[in-house]
């Protein structure tokens, strides 16, 4: 039986047989064989003809639409009804084994990098070898961010998760080859696509993202369910814009520079003050001098044994202040922990017991020659309670 609708569809054309043939690459003889006998080519040729010809392919020959369904529930591989239960290993190994390209569509993607802190250093070498890199991510200060808070009653704390993830994700911004850009469209399913798989994270209104399903794809060919989320990744990409250009990045700037002002500021200070003290000298009871604020004490820092000073009469600076305070009266210390290590005085003091008489016996003088990095490890501890 002929196939008249490509004969027809011929005949309207700019095309003839061995025009279509040439075009196509292929034999006249084939394009005969395709009206009279009703042949159907193969799945790629057909296409290619359906485009030159301006019809679809399905038009020309009807059996593709039943192939074409059989190839889109192929590209299925799974369907895990929640994302808590994807094996862990898996959005790494995705991410590990794509060449091609890594798109990420988000509103903060923050347990990636939370399960996998890898992920970030691993993305940033796929850009050095010339993967494409994509990363889509909601703009914070975006009503459709504050919507889906609402809508997930969690208020706040979506936008301060967004903040959070891009946090980690910044470096990128940075990386050459990197197109990283934030979104303000409602997010329907965030996408992750690697070469040609591809996890779908389907989100329920009012169910927070890891109670959502994961739907698995693997591309074929012939099949559309792939590129159909493709397409909705083309979409939004289209309409978002460079995380440079957003509040968040503006605000991140102005910290760091801040941060920067402040880190100076307090090093110039900690210095002055350390180096206008003085130790106070008490018979039999001398406390060493601050050595440490010589360059090569601060190069090499080496805590100098030294007596302790009378029970209930400590040893202070000349101002009144003890060198521990002088640490502790600035204001947000926290950020500035490497500075404050990087001046403090490695001079300790030893510690007696109040019930020792005064002025200490030589047996029961102790000394301390605790190294610095001791020191640091104290401050790490008291840090994060004092930080104003």
């Amino acid at each position: 039986m002929p196939n008249e609708r490509l004969r027809t569809t011929l005949l309207e054309s700019d095309y003839n047989e061995r025009a279509l043939a040439d075009e196509l690459g292929l034999d006249p003889k084939s394009i005969q064989r395709w009206i009279t006998r009703d042949v159907t080519p193969r799945r790629t040729t057909a296409h290619r003809a359906a485009k030159l010809l301006g019809v679809p392919p399905s038009w020309l020959w009807p059996e593709l639409e039943q192939e074409r369904e059989s190839a889109s529930s192929a590209e299925i591989v799974t369907l895990y009804p929640h994302r808590s239960e994807v094996p862990r290993h898996l959005w790494l190994d995705l991410l590990a084994n794509a060449t091609q390209r890594v798109w990420l569509y988000a509103n903060a993607s923050l347990f990636l990098p939370e399960d996998n802190p890898e992920s970030i250093g691993l993305i940033q070498r796929k850009s050095e070898n010339g993967t494409e890199v994509r990363i889509l991510m909601a703009d914070p200060d975006s009503p459709q961010c504050i919507t889906r808070g609402i809508e997930e009653q969690l208020f706040d704390a979506i936008p301060a998760r967004v903040r959070m993830a891009l946090s980690y994700y910044s470096p990128l911004a940075d990386t050459p080859g990197i197109d990283f850009r934030l979104q303000k469209e409602t997010l329907y399913n965030s996408i992750f696509v690697y070469d040609d798989e591809m996890l779908i994270n389907q989100h329920v209104y009012g169910m927070y993202g890891y109670m959502a399903p994961i739907l698995h794809l693997r591309r074929m060919q012939g099949g559309d369910f792939f590129d159909m989320y493709i397409r909705s990744f083309e979409r939004v990409w289209e309409v978002s814009s460079p995380i440079q250009e957003s509040n968040f990045w503006r605000q991140r700037v102005a910290a760091i520079n801040r941060s920067v002002a402040n880190a100076d500021h307090l090093s110039r200070k900690l210095f002055t003050a350390s180096t206008a003290a003085s130790v106070s000298q008490r018979s039999g009871n001398t406390i060493s001098a601050p050595s440490a604020l010589s360059d090569s004490a601060l190069s090499d820092p080496e805590a100098t044994p030294i007596t302790c000073a009378p029970p209930l009469r400590p040893a202070c600076i000349s101002r009144g202040v003890s060198p521990m305070r002088i640490v502790f009266v600035l204001s947000n210390l926290t950020p500035y922990f490497a500075v404050a290590r990087s001046c403090a005085t490695p001079t300790r003091f030893a510690r007696t017991s109040s019930s020792e008489p005064y002025p200490p016996t030589s047996k029961s003088r102790k000394t301390s020659s605790l190294k610095v990095d001791n020191f640091t490890r104290a401050l790490a501890f008291i840090f994060p309670l004092s930080t104003d």
